[in-house]
Formats: C-alpha cells, structure tokens, sequence
C-alpha cells in the first residue's frame, strides 16, 4: 500500500516506496474476444533501491481474482527461499542510474511471449496483468540481511502486444 504521493513517482518508469513480498504493479487492459488459444508479448525491466524487492512473477487474469503465472518463468532460490521468477533486479540496476532504460543494455529487460492458457474468453471486458514480488528477497541482499525493506521499487519500459501468428 502507498501511504501518501511521496511514496509514488514516474521518473522514465513507475517507481513505489515500500512495496512487499505479494505486493504488485497492476495493469488493467481493456480488450474483446480474447481466447485462452491467444498469446501475449510482455516486455519490462526492473530496478529497486539495493534494499527493495528483487523478484517478480508475472501473471495473468480475466477477472482480477484468479491468477495464472504465465510461462517462461524460473525456479530460483535466493537465501533459502524459492519461487517461479520471471524477472528479478540485476545488481546494475541497484545504482544511481537504475532509472535509465534501453532495452538493447539493460540487464534486467526480459521479453516473454506466452498463451493465456486456463483464461475463459473475455468477450468484452478487461484482462488483468500483474507482476507481483514473489519472494521477501532485496535486489541486493547478503546472508545476514535479505528481507525485503521500505525502499523504492521501479519499472521500467512494460510494453503488451497481442501475438499475431
């Protein structure tokens, strides 16, 4: 939850202040006759405070309450604990210029391409898209401190396109 407007900012890419483990960035796209056969092209990058959150699983949904993890995710374990990541914040993008974005050198972009397997057809309404901290794991952790703190979590370049095949 963003207590007040100086936990919020967009500075190229969306940046919030004390973001938690299943806390997430929401994307409601308006869409008609989407099918569960249709596949999707997700595109981002994400950055954080070396103390934010580092680990995030994208998912998908036709109703905003069931949520499905889209494919291409990994397992990884950071400090004893595991999760399926899509991405997660390389150590570059925990300095002074985690804000700046080009897809073609940014560490941490990721591009997945994926169906919507599992959604009922959404003829006309709304197809929710999140990417949620899938893991209480700082971008920057040690052994000794790993949790998640207050600190700014940033996204960077979130592009969607429907996959014309």
């Amino acid at each position: 939850m963003v207590s007040d407007n100086g936990n919020y900012t967009f500075n190229p890419g969306i940046q919030i202040k004390g973001l938690m483990e299943n806390d997430y960035f929401l994307f409601v796209i308006p869409v008609r006759n989407i099918k569960a056969e249709h596949k999707l092209s997700v595109e981002a990058s994400m950055g954080a405070a070396g103390s934010g959150p580092g680990y995030y699983a994208l998912e998908y949904s036709a109703d905003n309450k069931t949520w499905m993890l889209a494919e291409g995710s990994t397992l990884m374990e950071v400090f004893g604990t595991s999760a399926q990541v899509h991405y997660y914040v390389p150590k570059e993008n925990t300095s002074g210029d985690r804000k700046t974005y080009d897809k073609s050198t940014d560490k941490g972009y990721r591009k997945y391409v994926f169906p919507l397997t599992g959604m009922e057809t959404i003829y006309e309404g709304n197809l929710y898209l999140r990417l949620r901290i899938c893991m209480d794991r700082r971008a920057n952790g040690s052994e000794s401190t790993n949790t998640i703190a207050s600190a700014w979590a940033d996204l960077k370049g979130f592009e969607v396109a429907l996959v014309e095949e």
